[in-house]
């Protein structure tokens, strides 16, 4: 009995490899349809974290909206605008511009080196370095572990072996500042990239925030605080969590709310077949950016639907809902008023009539500015009636115009020498 069983084991384990990589294959070939807002995606029934196709809209230059789309295909998507069919609240637009944008790529990996790793801290460096060697060449990756503090052991670069000698390093210790390390992150993605690029954070972890003593959260920093810095600066978080201790709840919030996926593991000797699945996800991503314009041009702030469908090659369709919020009024600016309708012209008047008041709907001119204060200005010393002096407004001082005349004829006053100073009396020598 004990062999029947190992033997239904072994038979069993490739079937159900072999159901996954087919399930991944449909995925791509099918594009299951699902809905991402703009914080993230919900996973449809049955499908693998991250195999969802993800809209995000953003403003550009209001009213300029661009849209980027992200499918999933083991292959190079060849899609012209007409595949695409794009309505901003129910409202379809017309004319928009399609390209196939492949964005510089800038990745984080976010370690766990807390205490409570030490024991898998091996199978974590493995697993690390191999997911690492895994990227594409072009991705620009930087290496961050946090315990009770947050280090940055590499910063973003494409030299695979100055960042595996960073994993070697790593030393377990501390707690878990898990927000603070991912605000961190998110500040130094920030710094290193550009709006245009694909910002990403792979986390890992195998608890929650929180002191050594396991009582109260040890970051400063509060988990809305890293949403809201993650959402503004477009930067997803995939997150990876070990064991049970974990935030299950926490950590799937943090990759619906960015655009990213969770996965989670009971032990470190699955974080290899973890890893590779990013890796592969990472690159069968295929990108779009989809711009054009509001048809509505108001500054209202209020958020706006943008809803995508897309035709694929082999016949399927996906599509899928975000949203952007535009810009509000500035503050100080008016709305630009409608144009004044047209009022008859206004008819001269008499001579000696006072008029009765301007004519009704007529704009009056600003009244004249008042006059200068015609306080006297304060006499110059040794000033004459022939060069009168000019006050400025706020009497702080006096100019005295230049005399007419050649500069050659007037007289050179040359002022007297100084006294010498008085002589000092003889100092009678001493005479031994």
């Amino acid at each position: 009995m004990h062999l029947d069983e190992r033997m239904l084991s072994i038979t069993l384990k490739p079937m159900a490899r072999a159901a996954r990589c087919a399930g991944f294959v449909r995925a791509a070939i099918l594009g299951l349809i699902a809905v991402a807002l703009l914080m993230g995606a919900t996973p449809a029934g049955g499908q693998e974290a991250g195999e969802q196709p993800t809209f995000r809209a953003s403003v550009v230059d209001f009213p300029v909206i661009a849209v980027r789309v992200k499918l999933l295909a083991s292959e190079a998507l060849a899609l012209s605008p007409e595949a695409f069919r794009v309505s901003e609240d129910g409202q379809p637009i017309d004319g928009f511009s399609l390209a196939s944008a492949t964005p510089r790529s800038f990745l984080t990996l976010l370690l766990d080196r807390s205490s409570s790793v030490e024991s898998v801290m091996g199978d974590l460096k493995r697993s690390a370095a191999r997911f690492l060697t895994s990227l594409p060449p072009e991705t620009r990756i930087s290496l961050m572990s946090f315990g009770s503090d947050t280090d940055i052991h590499c910063d973003h670069t494409t030299d695979r072996r100055t960042l595996i000698e960073g994993i070697k390093a790593l030393r377990p210790w501390g707690g878990t500042a898990l927000y603070d390390a991912l605000h961190v992150a998110c500040e130094q993605l920030y710094a290193n990239s550009d709006p245009r690029d694909l910002r990403t954070i792979v986390l890992f972890t195998d608890g929650r925030d929180e002191t050594p003593a396991l009582r109260t959260q040890m970051s400063i920093k509060s988990l809305p605080e890293v949403l809201k810095l993650a959402v503004r600066h477009n930067i997803r978080l995939i997150t990876v969590g070990m064991g049970e201790e974990i935030d299950r709840q926490v950590l799937q919030q943090m990759a619906r709310e960015t655009g990213g996926w969770a996965s989670f593991v009971p032990t470190a000797k699955e974080l290899y077949d973890i890893y590779q699945s990013i890796s592969q996800k990472i690159r069968r991503e295929r990108h779009f950016v989809i711009q054009y314009l509001s048809p509505r041009a108001d500054r209202d702030g209020r958020p706006r639907r943008v809803t995508i469908e897309v035709a694929l090659p082999d016949g399927s369709r996906l599509s899928g809902e975000t949203t952007y919020e535009p810009p509000p009024s500035r503050p100080g600016t008016r709305p630009t008023p409608a144009a004044p309708a047209p009022t008859a012209a206004r008819p001269p008047l008499d001579e000696g009539s006072t008029g009765g008041g301007p004519a009704p709907g007529l704009d009056i001119a600003p009244p004249p500015l008042p006059p200068p204060d015609a306080r006297p200005a304060p006499p110059m010393i040794g000033a004459s009636s022939a060069t009168p002096t000019i006050p400025l407004y706020d009497d702080r001082e006096t100019i005295r115009p230049e005399p007419e005349g050649d500069l050659a004829s007037l007289p050179l006053v040359v002022p007297p020498p100084p006294p010498p100073p008085p002589a000092r009396p003889a100092v009678p020598k001493i005479i031994e």
